[in-house]
């Protein structure tokens, strides 16, 4: 047998795979492989035997609540319960500063501020906490305003009171 010979029967083997592959693919894209009833049945029940949860998965309607929540809540918004709580007619002049404790930060874009109730806040510069605005955040430092002077809080230095 001739180079040329052989080299015509490796083409023509090449071409009618080719085209056995494409016809494979075409049945499988037009008569999709559906399971039986049967086979699902024992499928189930083999994974009921093996003490697999047999639930059924919820719907995606059903996350819908959680999906819909924001992300981030709005820190500057006091809500119903403080607004009842604060007090009608505070002079402006005579209210003293909060005491505000700086917990930690989060990169350069978020602080976290304990407020006097024992509450963590968080916020970003531009926001407002507990009547301070935040002007600039630092990896251990944030500059808030309160009542028109520039505090600088820092994170404060853990201290070791066991015996």
């Amino acid at each position: 047998m001739s180079a040329r010979q052989l080299n015509t029967i490796l083409w023509s083997l090449a071409t009618l795979l080719a085209c056995a592959a494409l016809g494979v693919l075409a049945i499988g894209v037009l008569m999709p492989l559906q399971p039986s009833p049967a086979a699902t049945a024992t499928s189930v029940g083999k994974a009921a035997a093996a003490g697999a949860n047999t639930t059924a998965i919820p719907s995606v309607e059903s996350f819908e609540p959680v999906l819909n929540r924001s992300l981030r809540i709005a820190l500057n918004d006091a809500g119903p319960a403080a607004a009842r709580a604060a007090p009608a007619a505070a002079p402006a002049t005579t209210a003293p500063a909060p005491s505000l404790v700086l917990v930690g930060t989060i990169g350069k874009s978020l602080a976290m501020i304990k407020t006097p109730d024992g509450n963590v806040a968080l916020a970003g510069v531009g926001e407002q906490i507990n009547g301070a605005d935040v002007l600039a955040i630092r990896p251990t430092q944030v500059d808030v305003r309160i009542g028109g002077k520039t505090v600088t809080l820092e994170i404060p230095a853990e201290t070791n009171d066991t015996p």
